[in-house]
């Protein structure tokens, strides 16, 4: 194995022990048969059409749960690339991309207490 290939590994085994604590949730609870309630949305927002979501910005609600006691994180990225077209030509394409992730404990439509991870992006 080669220095490079050996670094490549190790980065790879660190990086999946250091974010272990946002996907192991997720994947531990998935066909355990529990049930839980789900969370009850923020109010929705008219200037997005009625969905439950804010932008990501200063004094803005960054998170999709009310009543979230807990962790979120926000991924906003944008950018551009080029496509090329079917006759060989190109067009410029402009992306925007919010991800987002909430972790802790919130009251489910059953008014009762939880704990979740949930993410959308």
């Amino acid at each position: 194995m080669s220095r490079g290939a050996l670094i490549k590994r190790v980065a790879g085994a660190g990086g999946a022990a250091a974010t272990s604590g946002l996907w192991m949730p997720a994947l531990a609870r998935a066909g355990g048969g529990t049930t839980t309630a789900a969370p009850k949305p923020v109010p929705a927002n008219p200037a997005l059409g009625g969905l439950h979501i804010f932008l990501p910005g200063e004094n803005a609600e960054p998170s999709s749960i009310t009543d979230l006691n807990g962790f979120v994180g926000i991924g906003a990225v944008t950018g551009a690339g080029t496509a090329t077209l079917a006759d060989g030509s190109t067009q410029r394409l402009f992306f925007d991309v919010d991800n987002r992730f909430m972790r802790g404990e919130y009251v489910g439509e059953d008014g009762r207490l939880h704990h979740g991870t949930f993410a959308f992006t």
